[in-house]
């Protein structure tokens, strides 16, 4: 498998974590655009 990050080709040893990276700052973007709502603090811890 191969994989790209800001344009360079990451080394297949490399791939997971740079995967792994991504989908935890696209949980962080999902939570900060969540209503600041007790339900969403909850789901958020």
């Amino acid at each position: 498998m191969s994989a790209e990050q800001d344009g360079k080709p990451v080394e297949a040893g490399q791939y997971l974590k740079v995967r792994t990276k991504q989908f935890a700052l696209e949980i962080v973007r999902l939570y900060v655009s969540l209503p600041k709502k007790t339900e969403a603090l909850v789901l958020g811890k």
